[in-house]
C-alpha cells in the first residue's frame, strides 16, 4: 500500500470583487440537468482574455523514452519473478516516489516522475501513464476525507482525493467475475487513513476534468483568473455535467464582477447536483455579498436539509462556519456529522470546544462521554477521560 498525504483543490469559498461587466455577445454551454432536457448556460469569455494552448491530456500522461523504458526494465523483472502485474506499478511508486504532499503541485506525469514531487493528482496522473503503458485497466474512487484548509488571496482550498484501482488481468481460459469490482486489484492510495472512507467512482472524464480544475484552482490562488477560466473551459468540455466545474465556473464570474451570470451558473449548478454542499454555501456567499438576506434565510433552511452522504461535507461547513465566527451554525453542522456518521470524532470535539467557550460545561461533557462510545484507541480515551477529569475538578 502506498501512502502518501496530499490532495486536490475544491473552491469553498471566494471573496467576491465588484468591477465592471462585458455587454459583449455571450457563448452558450449546452447541458442537461435531467439527461433529457437541455440547459444553456450563458458565460461572458470576453470578460477573460485568451490563454494560451492548453495541451491535450494525453500530452500530460506522455513520459519520455527514458522513463518509459526505465519502468519498463523494473515492470518486465517483476514480472519474471513471478509479482502480479498490476502490484508491480504499486511498488514502482513506492520504491520511486518520498515527495508527494498535499501542499505539492499539480504536474504532468514527466514532471511528477522527474522532480519525484507533486500532489494528489499528480501522482494519480502518474499512475495512470504506468498503467497505459503496459495495458492495466483502473478505474478511479473518490474518497472522503476529513477537509484541510488553506487560505491564500482570498481564496479558501479544501482537500479531496481520489483512490486509483488497478486490476489484474484476467489470466487466459479465466471466466471473470459478473462485477468488475470483484475482480482482484490493487488500491494505490495516496492518504491512507481510518478516518477515510471509499465514495463514488469516478469516470475517466471526471478524472480529467478534476485535473484541469486543479490547475484552474492554483491559477486562480495566484491571481492568474485568465489562465484558471482556460482551464476551467478545458475541464467542462471533459465532464460539462460536474457540478465542481460549473462551481469554478461561477466564482470565476464572480472574481471578474459579473454576479448576474455567476448567478446563472450556480442555479444550474444546483439543478445537476442539487446536495451539492459547496455550490450551495458558494451561491448564498454571493448572495449575502449583495445584501439578499431574505433569500439567504431561505436557502440556509435548503442547506440545513441537504442530504450529503458524505460527513466530511459537512464537517467542512461547520469549519467554515467557526472561521465566520458562527458558533450557532457550526453547532448545527457538527451534530449533521455526528447524524450522518457517529464514529467521526472531530465532529465531537468541535461541539466540545465551542461548550467550553460557551461555558456550557454540563452541554461540553455529555459530548465528551459521547465521543468515548466511539474511541478505541487506549490512548485516545485517555486523553478524552483526562478532559472529562479536568472538567469535574473545575468551577
Amino acid at each position: 500500500m502506498f501512502g502518501r498525504m496530499i490532495g486536490s483543490l475544491l473552491m469553498v469559498l471566494i471573496v467576491l470583487y465588484a468591477s465592471g461587466c462585458s455587454n459583449t455577445p455571450k457563448p452558450a454551454l449546452n447541458v442537461s440537468a435531467d439527461g433529457d432536457s437541455p440547459v444553456t448556460i450563458t458565460l461572458n469569455s470576453s470578460l477573460f482574455k485568451p490563454s494560451k494552448s492548453l495541451p491535450p491530456f494525453h500530452d500530460v500522461l506522455a513520459l519520455t523514452h527514458v522513463q518509459q523504458q526505465d519502468f519498463l526494465d523494473y515492470y518486465h523483472h517483476a514480472l519474471n519473478e513471478g509479482t502480479r502485474p498490476d502490484r508491480v506499478i504499486s511498488e514502482y511508486l513506492e520504491k520511486k516516489l518520498s515527495n508527494f504532499t498535499f501542499y505539492g503541485e499539480t504536474y504532468n506525469a514527466s514532471t511528477a516522475l522527474t522532480l519525484n514531487k507533486g500532489n494528489c493528482m499528480s501522482l494519480a496522473v502518474l499512475t495512470t501513464a504506468l498503467a497505459k503503458l503496459v495495458n492495466i485497466e483502473m478505474d478511479y474512487i473518490e474518497v472522503n476525507t476529513p477537509p484541510i484548509f488553506e487560505k491564500q488571496n482570498g481564496v479558501v482550498a479544501s482537500s479531496t482525493h481520489v483512490q486509483s484501482r488497478l486490476y489484474a488481468p484476467i489470466k487466459e481460459g479465466e471466466v471473470p467475475p459478473k462485477f468488475k469490482w470483484m475482480r482482484s486489484s490493487s488500491i494505490i492510495d495516496y492518504f491512507p487513513s481510518v478516518t477515510n472512507y471509499a465514495g463514488r467512482l469516478v469516470s475517466q472524464e471526471e478524472f480529467i476534468a478534476k485535473y484541469y480544475n486543479n490547475l484552474a484552482g492554483n491559477a486562480l490562488i495566484d491571481n492568474r483568473v485568465d489562465d484558471a477560466f482556460a482551464y476551467a473551459m478545458k475541464a467542462y468540455q471533459q465532464a460539462p455535467r460536474y457540478s465542481e466545474t460549473l462551481n469554478l465556473l461561477a466564482l470565476l464570474h464572480n472574481r471578474k464582477g459579473d454576479h448576474q451570470t455567476a448567478e446563472r451558473i450556480y442555479l444550474i449548478a444546483l439543478e445537476m447536483d442539487k446536495d451539492n454542499l459547496r455550490v450551495l454555501s458558494n451561491y448564498m456567499g454571493l448572495l449575502v455579498e449583495q445584501g439578499r438576506y431574505d433569500e439567504v434565510n431561505d436557502y440556509e433552511k435548503i442547506l440545513t436539509q441537504l442530504d450529503d452522504p458524505n460527513p466530511y461535507a459537512w464537517l467542512e461547513q461547520a469549519y467554515y462556519a467557526q472561521q465566520q465566527g458562527n458558533d450557532q451554525h457550526a453547532i448545527r453542522f457538527f451534530k449533521k456529522v455526528i447524524e450522518k456518521a457517529p464514529y467521526v470524532q472531530d465532529a465531537y470535539l468541535g461541539l466540545y470546544r465551542i461548550y467550553l467557550k460557551q461555558n456550557k460545561k454540563i452541554a461540553a461533557r455529555k459530548v465528551m462521554n459521547s465521543v468515548l462510545e466511539w474511541t478505541h484507541d487506549p490512548k485516545q480515551r485517555a486523553r478524552y477521560n483526562k478532559k472529562l477529569y479536568l472538567m469535574t475538578q473545575s468551577r
